[in-house]
């Protein structure tokens, strides 16, 4: 019990905390729930109901509701639908680590200063580091399984990586406890941990017993190495940690090694890299292409003059539309910019004829105005008569990448009426002679 001793005094010493324990209902989970309670900790569980084996699956719901009720320990299901939320390349496995990290930050706004505890076990560190090894993960991927990590703010502990699975099955025993959930699909050899557990690790502890403790002195050697290239790779990041705007050479000048943890620092580590993708990325920051692109999840990094820009296009203020009633709200803030409308009973003598400035007809235009970002095949009708799909203005006015994607479009109905900053339509013209609405568009500093 010395080993079983020492989980139950590291967990004492996080003190008066709450743990978020996840709890499958299988053996390890439910060993972290009783590791947990002989503590004294304070406990939630959470159990993910993946939706993916049927009746099964609602059994292995019911089971931690039950056993966290004898107990006294709340217990929240929270349902998934694995099957029916997958994204298009994703496998099951996939999904539903992603849809269990979205929730445990869900769960992390709701429990301010919780943990989350994960019954993950020496067999799993293991079995990580091969699969990981055959995907070709650097150092750090082949030991990402960690008694204490923080992941994009969770912090997140694995309190029995230290026990094997026999060990912790032979301390439910002790417990009196040998009603635990077993999934099914452990069986199924068509999952690559499974094949590799029961095809591969099993015959070879057989043959080879003193490989386990080979493979767990190689693992911590191994996190070593790796943590120290994470603590280098901080003090680099260090430079462009929270800019959008960082200087290029600054990434072409990063050793290979260095080039994806610094970047998934930079990144919050929301993105992950395989070999292939990493690859690519080398081969965007020493192109000499002089401007480009490159996709993270649903941001861009832009290439430009000599700089990358880190562009969110669901930030920049587009996307859906915005409405601006010009004659209630003279003054509009958005799209790094302040729109201002101002109205002229007797039109000047001279207007000022820029694409900053914008002038109408009042009886003509709608006091109601969209405010957009470009899509595919826009397109609207010049001052002098011509039309241009917003495309081709672009080109003509050296847009940059950048302000292609975040450059306002002013819209009456499906119309567009105005580029600021760009150029003017010939929607309402303004007459001699009758009152006029000038609008004006002002760039932030």
């Amino acid at each position: 019990m010395t080993k079983i001793n020492s989980v139950c005094n590291k967990l004492k010493m996080l003190g008066k905390v709450r743990i978020l324990a996840g709890v499958s209902g299988g053996a390890d989970s439910i060993a972290l729930l009783l590791l947990l309670l002989r503590a004294g900790m304070d406990i939630q569980v959470i159990h993910f109901e993946h939706g993916i084996r049927g009746a099964d699956s609602v059994a292995d719901a019911d089971f931690v509701l039950n056993f966290c009720r004898e107990r006294g320990v709340s217990c929240r299901v929270i349902p998934l639908d694995v099957p029916g939320r997958m994204r298009r390349g994703e496998n099951l496995e996939a999904a539903a680590r992603r849809m269990r990290l979205e929730e445990w930050h869900k769960l992390a706004l709701e429990f301010p200063g919780c943990i989350i505890a994960i019954g993950h076990h020496r067999d799993d560190a293991i079995e990580n580091f091969l699969l990981r090894f055959a995907r070709g993960g650097n150092l750090s991927g082949l030991t990402n399984l960690r008694t204490k990590k923080e992941l994009g703010g969770l912090r997140i502990i694995r309190p029995l990586l230290e026990l094997s699975r026999l060990e912790i099955e032979k301390f439910l025993l002790d417990e009196g406890v040998d009603d635990f959930r077993t999934d099914s699909t452990n069986l199924e050899d068509s999952y690559q941990r499974n094949f590799l557990r029961n095809n591969v690790l099993k015959p070879w502890r057989n043959k080879f017993p003193a490989a386990e403790s080979g493979w767990v002195r190689s693992l911590a050697a191994l996190s070593l190495d790796a943590d120290f290239l994470m603590e280098n790779a901080e003090k680099l990041a260090e430079e462009v940690v929270e800019k959008t705007v960082t200087p290029l050479c600054f990434w072409r000048g990063l050793h290979p090694a260095m080039l994806p943890r610094v970047l998934n620092i930079y990144l919050n580590g929301d993105v992950r890299f395989t070999a292939g993708r990493l690859q690519k990325l080398t081969e965007f920051l020493q192109s000499d292409v002089s401007r480009g692109k490159f996709q993270f999840g649903t941001q861009w990094w832009i290439k430009e003059r000599g700089q990358l820009i880190l562009h969110d296009p669901s930030t920049s203020g587009g996307g859906d539309a915005v409405e601006w009633n010009w004659r209630k709200e003279h003054e509009f803030y958005g799209f790094a910019g302040v729109f201002s409308a101002h109205i002229h009973s007797t039109p000047p003598e001279k207007f000022i004829r820029d694409p900053f400035h914008a002038w109408f007809n009042l009886e003509q235009l709608p006091e109601s105005l969209a405010i957009t970002t470009r899509t595919p095949g826009d397109a609207y009708t010049s001052f002098g008569g011509m039309h241009r799909k917003i495309k081709e203005l672009f080109c003509d006015k050296k847009v940059g990448v950048l302000q292609k994607d975040s450059q306002p479009l002013v819209r009456c109905g499906g119309t567009i009426i105005w580029i600021p900053g760009l150029d003017n339509s010939n929607f309402a013209p303004a007459v001699s002679g009758k009152p006029v609405v000038e609008l004006i568009f002002r760039c932030d500093d």
